[in-house]
């Protein structure tokens, strides 16, 4: 990459079957049926049956899943922090 490039973000489809995501930052969770992840484009979760992490590499922001495919959805990354902070005052206050 050329220095000063705009960093890539790319989301790439294959059958529903295998997702491939270039600009990924960090993963945050995942089970089977649904993966959140960070990208250099905001906040990303990913939705679906039998979902499995074949390559992670957050040295090239690449991330390899198979499975199947429901949705993929962007939310803002503000979203997630007041998200978070409400759970942790509800463990608290519990």
């Amino acid at each position: 990459m050329a220095l000063n490039a705009p960093p890539v973000h790319r989301v790439e489809v294959s059958e529903r079957k295998e997702i491939k995501i270039q600009g990924v930052q960090h993963v945050d969770s995942f089970t089977p049926t649904e993966i959140a992840l960070e990208t250099n484009q905001g906040y990303l979760l990913l939705s679906g049956e039998g979902l499995h992490i074949v390559q992670l590499s957050l040295d090239e922001g690449l991330l390899v899943v198979n499975g199947f495919l429901h949705g993929l959805r962007y939310r803002d990354t503000r979203v997630r922090a007041r998200e978070t902070g409400k759970k942790l005052w509800a463990r608290i206050l519990k």
